[in-house]
């Protein structure tokens, strides 16, 4: 296989990443859903962890950054619950995932008082009190796969068309021309140094 990085090929090779994160999405909630059937024995940081991820890799779909995002109006042809359903896990990701925003999640200071307490100079001690909200609903993870399973199916139509597109476009080239650009190389960098790094293509 040979690289083919024409401009015209940008919105396909985003759509690689993007399908690659609803796959997932779609695989945990699934997993979550299994969880919510063995309740007596629901393992609760497991489900928060499945939440969270469910949640950042829909979202990933969805913001901006080296490749192409998702856009929300095409949900406009999807069920109107698909579309409560999406904008509740964009908020749960913005507002509580990534960033500690809504009444997810609570943080106070609390004095301790007892009642045989005549003055505040008896008071000595002052704690914290922390509460959030671990995880999905009982109902979202179903939810939400539809919501993935929907957008994998819209996917599949628009990477059918861009596919068809490109190998037309490919046809006007040489091989020579073709194989140029060098034989396609699947390995992530993931070395420290790159961590920070944006890279300069979908």
């Amino acid at each position: 296989m040979y690289r083919f990085p024409v401009p015209q090929a940008a919105r396909l090779a985003s759509f690689a990443g993007v399908e690659s994160d609803l796959r997932a999405v779609v695989e945990y909630c699934k997993r979550l859903e299994a969880q919510w059937r063995s309740l007596g024995t629901l393992d609760f940081p497991l489900h928060e962890a499945l939440s969270a991820a469910a949640v950042i890799r829909y979202g990933r779909c969805f913001k901006q950054g080296v490749r192409q995002r998702l856009l929300e109006k095409h949900l406009n042809a999807a069920p109107s619950e698909l579309g409560h359903t999406h904008r509740y896990v964009i908020e749960l990701r913005d507002k509580h995932v990534a960033h500690s925003v809504n009444p997810f999640e609570e943080n106070d200071v609390t004095v301790q008082i007892s009642d045989h307490y005549v003055s505040s100079a008896e008071v000595f001690a002052v704690n914290t009190a922390h509460g959030r909200a671990v995880g999905f609903p009982s109902d979202m993870p179903a939810k939400l796969r539809a919501l993935g399973e929907w957008w994998l199916a819209w996917l599949e139509v628009e990477i059918k068309k861009e596919k068809e597109m490109l190998v037309n476009l490919a046809k006007t080239f040489t091989l020579e021309e073709l194989k140029r650009n060098g034989e396609v190389l699947l390995a992530a960098d993931t070395t420290p140094h790159t961590v920070g790094k944006r890279r300069p293509r979908p």
